[in-house]
């Protein structure tokens, strides 16, 4: 996009002729993420292993006006991650944010989950989050400014059943977000993940190869007084909620922002699990037993 654009309203463009290259992009909240970042000026490298979802979401934001281009990418190989990120540069001259957002889940009891389940998950959501920090890092040093922005878990807090594997590779993403946001702050790189919990990708738990899911296709199923969640909003939590925040954390409204694991879950990781009404409800019906 120009670097003269600007939104009707007249406020500056948040992520004007910045370059974003964003891993898992063909679908779901990586594709949301990428359209988002695009209509507030960034050109966008859109990463994904399945090649025709990376084209057809590049192809949405440049029929959109935006500029885009689509690369195909196995995160978990770190030749592939490398080659991207070269790619970025060639075909933009430059990179200021790295999203790993690509990820891979399996929710299934302890005793259930296979050795092979949980080292692709390794291998994608925490070596490809690697893969893509240590790639991008040389760069964003030397011009000395950018964003590393990695896709964790609001799970990561809190313990959700049936998500032991999935939530200890988020988990190892908490850390090497924060000790790299100590390494490269030096560098003028700020280093955040974005942890969400609701709002987030139907496709997440599909196959690769299932339907792109209209996200929003529950939405008039949703009562706020029967919610999972802690928050009752009107209306349940979308990828766009999510991806605003991702916006802000790779913008430079979180200029000072950096180190830190953000939740984006309605408040619902800070509830105790406990009910306390009925715990102190016990002792008093104790109290009133013993007279």
């Amino acid at each position: 996009m120009p670097t003269d654009l600007a939104r009707p309203n007249g406020r500056p463009l948040k992520l004007d002729g910045k370059v974003a290259v964003i891993t898992g992009a063909g679908a779901g909240f990586g594709r949301a993420c990428a359209l988002l970042f695009a209509e507030e000026g960034a050109r966008i490298v859109v990463a994904d292993i399945n090649a025709d979802r990376a084209d057809l979401a590049a192809k949405r934001i440049t029929s959109n006006g935006g500029t885009a281009i689509a690369v195909e990418c196995d995160v978990s190989d770190e030749s592939a991650v490398r080659d991207l990120v070269d790619h970025a540069v060639r075909t933009y001259g430059t990179l200021d944010i790295m999203f790993n957002n690509a990820g891979v889940g399996y929710n299934a009891p302890l005793e259930e989950i296979t050795e092979a389940q949980f080292r692709r998950m390794i291998d994608v959501n925490l070596l490809g989050v690697f893969f893509g920090c240590k790639h991008a890092a040389p760069i964003l040093k030397a011009k000395r400014g950018g964003v590393i922005l990695n896709t964790s878990s609001a799970g990561t807090f809190a313990a959700v059943p049936t998500t032991c594997a999935y939530a200890s590779t988020k988990g190892a993403v908490n850390v090497l977000t924060r000790d790299l946001a100590v390494e490269l702050g030096p560098y003028n790189v700020r280093v955040n993940a974005l942890c969400s919990m609701g709002g987030m990708s139907a496709n997440f738990v599909l196959p690769p190869d299932a339907p792109l899911v209209d996200e929003d296709a529950l939405d008039d199923q949703w009562d706020p007084a029967d919610s999972v969640y802690v928050l009752a909003t009107p209306r349940p939590p979308k990828l766009r909620d999510n991806a605003n925040v991702a916006l802000f954390l790779a913008s430079d409204d979180a200029y000072w922002v950096s180190g830190v694991c953000m939740r984006a879950d309605g408040a619902t990781t800070q509830k105790a699990a406990i009910d306390i009404a009925r715990k102190l409800q016990s002792y008093s019906d104790l109290a009133t037993d013993s007279k």
